[in-house]
């Protein structure tokens, strides 16, 4: 998962194929809901399943996120971080100012929190999308 999480972001087009797997997440789960017990879904109904799927995948990230961190050899993440914008040949003042916004706490939680907005709206907006396009019942 790890892997292909760096794959998306170094790929051109990658980062529009995860806004598009986040949204399709909300559609899906519309779809999934609308097969198994064969009734509508408001749009608002449909938002809210899409923001709870996005919900599952904040947390699964948090959690890759975390079990990285952890198994980076020197158990900091801005190590990990660096190592790895060296790799994709960033130059030494990028992965300095990398650096050293990973030290200050209060960008973490600032980055968690975006990124929090970021992987609930997108797939409430999929979930919006799915039950307007499944939703039969047009007046």
């Amino acid at each position: 998962m790890y892997v292909l999480i760096n794959l998306l972001a170094i790929l051109p087009g990658g980062v529009l194929l995860a806004f598009a797997g986040l949204f399709g997440t909300g559609v899906i789960s519309v779809a999934m809901y609308r097969q198994r017990t064969g009734t509508g879904v408001s749009v608002i109904s449909g938002a809210r399943m899409g923001w709870i799927c996005g919900v599952f995948v904040f947390v699964i990230a948090l959690v890759i996120l975390t079990l990285v961190s952890a198994m980076s050899p020197s158990g900091d993440l801005s190590d990990t971080m660096k190592e790895q914008l060296k790799r994709q040949g960033q130059n030494a003042a990028e992965v300095q100012r990398v650096a050293e916004f990973l030290q200050n706490p209060l960008a973490i939680v600032m980055l968690l929190a975006t990124f929090f907005v970021m992987l609930t709206t997108i797939p409430s907006l999929g979930g919006a999308a799915g039950a307007a396009m499944f939703n039969n019942n047009r007046s």
